[in-house]
């Protein structure tokens, strides 16, 4: 009985050892990932701001021009 249990925990134990070394690289993968996304979400809201300053310019231009 305390065999099986020992050889039971054994397992438990290199299960775990297996999940590990399987997600060695994942959590960099992800940052990665998300670092892109985020990037992206800046480069975009710079883009939709860059156009708001132009047509709030170009409003302006034509209020002075009346």
């Amino acid at each position: 009985m305390l065999t099986e249990v020992l050889k039971e925990r054994e397992a438990q134990l290199e299960l775990k050892r297996l999940k590990e070394q399987a997600s060695v690289g994942k959590d960099k993968e992800w940052l990665e990932r998300a670092r892109q996304e985020y990037e992206e979400a800046i480069r975009i809201d710079q883009a939709k701001a860059a156009d708001r300053i132009i047509a709030a310019g170009e409003n302006q231009q034509f209020l002075k021009a009346q």
